[in-house]
């Protein structure tokens, strides 16, 4: 039997079954993560020793006849941004090489109290700033289906792990389609859920006002069991929402029928591959003999001319105030040579920050300049605003907005890239972010031998709905061995 191809539901109801032990099943793990990932560089940090100790624990668990978590024995990976207790948190940047996290973000209790078993940390962007996964101070990490390519960003870690079979499922997050990127260039499920639905308690965020965390799987299933347990409402979060979200585990094909959706065949312009409209196309025609209704629109005018130069003054002004804690004083990396405070807190962020990070500090910096504040911040504040209001009237008529998740294939890792040019590469997947509303990216098809994903929005809190969809098309799985 190769574990490692079973989905994390078939691996948790073999445990409880007793036809495989915990134990049994974590050591193939760490072998295969091993094993795998010195070609694709995903995993920052094993926990060896405490994923084997917390297998021996479930184990006797089950010899006890005690209660089991729904999450029994699945292994899960989390993106290096967000806090395990022990391990080193380093959001894949030099300032943070070596720091130790003091405490669980609230997503990994809610995973350990349901008897998950955190394997490690993941490989991403460096403060999540990127979209291709090659501004990790760590390198790059590698697409599983061509390893020439790269995996996406920031999430490219997470997003690659479940490709490549070295885990089931894992956590990433998401600021403008950082889940849903990778996920489409990897050929995953990839989630991003709506804003207050999942805590970022613990999670280093790059923007406060559009962060996420969410889900990557490779089947329906695992998504939504995942998702089942870290949805739900914290009193450490401030923008955490009381809200109701359940995942049905049970078959329901037929919910499409009758459903409407919106058809968005990109915001990209001249950018668009007409080959990916082709597969949008086919798309549109499976989900239109499965009893959806289709409607194409097109988002036009001044708003959405200028929404995504909005999400870029947001979340480059939240990472300049975010990372401002980062001084050289009191935690991370620490530049020894300083004679002075103004040399110290100099010298530790610009030997500590990447290229990309520093871009986004000046930016973000500009942005809010006392002369600029109302011609920059303010403004892009109404125009967030208004593309909120209109995606509510959208989804007055509508249950769904269909659009491609991502332009293009994954580009070759070896290319010349300004990482800027990511900024505006997918603007569809940044319309989630900005309005807050849940995403989600389902594997679909092929182009040039790599996977590409189509995406679909719903309405706040139709989550468990908008997860569903992933039921209609068929899993992507590699069939090579890495």
């Amino acid at each position: 039997m190769e574990i490692h191809r079973l989905s994390g539901c078939e691996i948790s109801e073999k445990i409880k079954n007793r036809e495989l032990t915990c134990e049994e099943v974590i050591s193939h793990f760490i072998k295969r993560m091993k094993d795998v990932d010195k070609k694709i560089n995903a995993v920052l940090q094993l926990d060896e020793m405490g994923a084997m100790e917390r297998a021996k624990q479930i184990d006797k668990k089950i010899l006890n006849g005690e209660r089991l978590g729904v999450l029994c024995g699945i292994p899960i990976g989390l993106k290096d941004n967000i806090n395990y207790k022990g391990l080193r948190t380093t959001c894949a940047s030099k300032i943070l090489e070596n720091f130790i996290s003091p405490y669980n973000a609230t997503v990994v209790d809610k995973i350990l109290k349901e008897d998950g078993i955190i394997m490690g940390k993941l490989n991403m962007d460096e403060f999540a700033m990127g979209s291709c996964n090659k501004t990790s101070f760590f390198g790059p990490v590698r697409n599983p289906w061509n390893l020439n390519k790269v995996s996406g960003g920031s999430s490219g870690g997470p997003a690659a792990a479940v490709a490549a079979l070295e885990l089931p499922m894992t956590l990433g997050t998401d600021t403008g389609g950082s889940i849903r990127e990778p996920a489409s260039y990897c050929g995953v499920i990839g989630t991003k859920p709506t804003y207050g639905a999942v805590s970022r308690y613990g999670v280093a965020t790059l923007c406060t006002s559009l962060d996420q965390v969410g889900v990557f799987g490779r089947t329906y299933g695992d998504v939504a069991l995942l998702s089942s347990v870290i949805y739900g409402f914290d009193e450490k979060d401030s923008t955490s929402k009381n809200c109701s979200v359940l995942f049905e585990l049970k078959d329901d094909d037929g919910f499409i029928k009758g459903k409407r959706i919106a058809y968005l065949e990109s915001l990209s312009g001249e950018k668009e591959n007409s080959l990916v409209k082709g597969i949008l196309d086919k798309a549109v025609h499976e989900l239109i003999e499965k009893g959806a209704i289709i409607d194409k629109i097109q988002l036009n005018g001044e708003i959405f001319d200028l929404f995504m130069s909005t999400y870029i003054i947001m979340m480059s002004t939240d990472c300049m105030s975010n990372l401002a804690r980062f001084d050289g004083i009191r935690y991370g990396y620490r530049d020894k040579d300083a004679k002075t405070p103004d040399e110290l807190y100099y010298n530790s962020r610009t030997n500590g920050f990447g290229k990309e990070v520093k871009r986004r500090i000046v930016m973000g910096s500009l942005f809010t300049l006392e002369e600029n504040m109302d011609k920059y911040y303010n403004n892009a504040l109404r125009i967030r605003y208004k593309v909120i209001e209109n995606l509510k009237e959208i989804f007055k008529k509508y249950d769904y907005i269909l659009s491609p998740s991502t332009v293009d294939v994954a580009d070759d890792i070896d290319k010349e890239y300004f990482e800027a040019e990511g900024y505006f590469a997918n603007p569809q997947l940044v319309l989630a972010n900005l309005t807050g509303l849940p995403a989600i990216s389902i594997p679909f098809d092929f182009l040039n031998d790599m996977p590409i994903g189509i995406q679909f929005i719903g309405n706040y809190f139709s989550d468990s709905n908008l997860l569903k969809l992933s039921k209609l098309f068929p899993k992507m799985e590699i069939e090579k061995e890495i």
